[in-house]
C-alpha cells in the first residue's frame, strides 16, 4: 500500500481598492491566488511572504499579512492531499511582475473572481474573504 503524500502550502489573496489579484497558473491551467509549498522548516506566514515576492515582485511587510483560514483538499497528480494556509494582505499598488509560473494576472472584483475560480477551495475562500474586505 502506497503511503499518501501530504504537502503544506500558503496562498495569499492580495487586495487593492476592493479588488483581488488572481494569477493564471500555467501548470494547473486555472485562476489561483499567489502561493506555493512551504520549504522544510518554513513557517506558513514566511512562505506566504516569500511566494508573493517570488511570483509578483511585491514585497509584503510580514505584519500586514492577515491569516484567513486553513483548509485541506486533494491535489492530484503531484501529491495526494494539500494543507493550505490562506492569508490576505492589502497592497498599495496593482503593479506586479509575474514569474514564469503564470501567464497572466488580473485584479478582479470579488463577484468576478468567484466566477473565474474553478477550484472549489478557492471559490470558498474568495466568498469568505468578500465578507471581510470592503
Amino acid at each position: 500500500m502506497k503511503t499518501p503524500i501530504f504537502a503544506f502550502s500558503s496562498a495569499v489573496y492580495l487586495i487593492h481598492s476592493g479588488r483581488v489579484l488572481l494569477v493564471w497558473h500555467k501548470r494547473y491551467e486555472c485562476w489561483l491566488p499567489v502561493g506555493g509549498e512551504l520549504k522544510p522548516g518554513e513557517r506558513p506566514a514566511d512562505a506566504a511572504v516569500r511566494e508573493v515576492e517570488e511570483e509578483t515582485g511585491v514585497e509584503l511587510i510580514p505584519g500586514n499579512l492577515i491569516f484567513l483560514s486553513y483548509e485541506e483538499h486533494e491535489a492530484l497528480p503531484k501529491i495526494d492531499e494539500h494543507g493550505n494556509f490562506n492569508f490576505f494582505a492589502y497592497v498599495e499598488s496593482r503593479k506586479v511582475k509575474l514569474s514564469d509560473e503564470h501567464r497572466e494576472a488580473k485584479w478582479f472584483s470579488f463577484d468576478k473572481a468567484v466566477k473565474h475560480a474553478t477550484k472549489p477551495n478557492v471559490k470558498q475562500t474568495l466568498l469568505r474573504l468578500s465578507w471581510i474586505v470592503v
